[in-house]
């Protein structure tokens, strides 16, 4: 009997000691719980929608972008601190042209700023290139414009860094472009001449979410320029010789349609973040494994959300961190990490949770304000879409695009804030526009 109750109380030690091993070591602090959430980091000075941003030596850099429909030069930079917060954000020297909806790099302590666009509704597209070289103390250096500019002017175009070679994937060019230009980095800082490459993506690429991995570029979703939605359709090439990228191919496509999302990589993984699946802003992400010579296999969604649906944003990782960088109409920032499955999400104690959760639903709070009023002058409807011309004020007029619904001449609307489109044409209406407000929320008032 004695032994029998010996060994019942050793293994219930056993199972006890089991017990605190496995919660330590599933949890950094036993005072924290896993959640499919991001926290909240230092806010960036203004809002930031089409910036670029990067990583280096600790130091996140985020440039340019536009605030409303001003285009900006500025810069600023923040610390990522040892549990991946950020320091406050320090302003950075300004570029020699505003810019947003570019391009950036960084190879051997050098940012490089590509392409873009600025003035009225980012009508002026840009073929130039800058650098700033980032001093021992995380400061940066006044920009230089870089002497060789772009084969052909490109906004909303992403860009990739393989092998000290800059490539610059789609974006517009008065009409949505299907290809592709590169130049090297020369040794010491600069760039050489930039030359485009003679195979062409499957589709138009335009506010696509870019990833190079291991040599390979994938390019995920698109704006569609025939009906003005979004593509769930992800294509990958490789890169073989100096002219460039070989074939590129498709491969399995997202399960939402995006534009304007992030795409980041992780252990054998890319990732979709965010970004507008037409009418609508997406906080959603999802994810599928790379093969090992190109493709992905099948997309699953994620339990994990963005805190607010958000696009245009900048998405980068650093170490095991991934970092949610402003986006259209907000200079929010966020971060998360990722657990064993590969999920993201947050260690957090109930105080940060009950903290995070008040600001989350204050933030929905505010989604049911709309700020901006006006009564419609004209409708045009373009499934899923429908195009009003609004008067705002005694000379000011916009043209809203918003989920389709029952407006006509003479209601009065209210909406809320929406993604930009310069020089927009839309195929179904056969109309270009030069400017249009893509939004999500828009409701009739007395």
């Amino acid at each position: 009997m004695r032994l029998t109750m010996r060994s019942t109380l050793v293994v219930t030690l056993v199972f006890i000691v089991i017990l605190v091993l496995a919660v330590l070591f599933l949890s950094p602090d036993n005072s924290t719980t896993w959640s499919p959430i991001w926290k909240p980091a230092s806010r960036l000075s203004v809002d930031r929608q089409g910036l670029a941003a990067v990583e280096f030596n600790g130091f996140i850099y985020a440039m340019g972008g536009a605030r409303g429909t001003d285009f900006l030069n500025t810069t600023e930079y923040a610390k990522i601190q040892e549990d991946g917060s950020l320091g406050p954000w320090i302003p950075g020297p300004p570029m020699n042209e505003a810019r947003g909806y570019f391009g950036a790099v960084v190879q051997d302590g050098i940012i490089y700023v590509i392409g873009g666009g600025n003035g009225e509704a980012g009508e002026i597209l840009l073929r130039t290139v800058e650098r700033s070289r980032v001093l021992p103390d995380g400061s940066l250096s006044p920009w230089e414009t870089e002497p060789h500019v772009m084969v052909m002017p490109r906004r909303c175009s992403k860009v990739v860094l393989i092998d000290s070679t800059i490539y610059a994937i789609g974006g517009f060019s008065g009409d949505m472009l299907d290809s592709v230009e590169h130049a090297r980095i020369k040794p010491g800082g600069g760039t050489e001449e930039w030359y485009e490459e003679p195979e062409r993506l499957t589709e138009m690429s335009y506010i696509s979410g870019v990833k190079s991995v291991d040599g390979i570029a994938y390019v995920a979703g698109s704006h569609d320029q025939r009906a003005g939605q979004a593509t769930r359709n992800v294509e990958w090439s490789t890169v073989v010789d100096e002219a460039g990228f070989g074939k590129w191919q498709k491969t399995k496509p997202m399960q939402i349609a995006r534009f304007g999302l992030g795409l980041i990589y992780r252990k054998g993984r890319l990732y979709a973040i965010g970004g507008l699946n037409g009418p609508q802003f997406i906080d959603s992400i999802e994810s599928a494994p790379i093969l090992s010579k190109g493709g992905v296999e099948e997309w699953t969604m994620s339990e994990s959300r963005l805190s607010s649906r958000r696009a245009m944003m900048a998405i980068l990782i650093y170490k095991d961190w991934v970092y949610s960088i402003g986006g259209a109409g907000t200079n929010v920032v966020e971060y998360a990490t990722f657990n064993e499955d590969g999920e993201i999400g947050s260690w957090s104690t109930p105080e940060e949770l009950a903290a995070i959760e008040a600001a989350r639903m204050k933030a929905a709070a505010q989604l049911d304000v709309l700020p901006y009023a006006g009564i419609v002058l004209e409708v045009l409807h373009a499934d899923p879409y429908i195009y009003l011309d609004v008067q705002i004020g005694p000379k000011a007029f916009e043209w809203v695009a918003a989920p389709a619904g029952d407006y006509k001449v003479g209601d009065k609307i209210r909406f809320g804030r929406g993604a930009d489109m310069a020089n927009f044409f839309s195929k179904q209406l056969n109309k270009r526009f030069e400017r249009v407000y893509f939004v999500q929320d828009v409701i009739k008032i007395e």
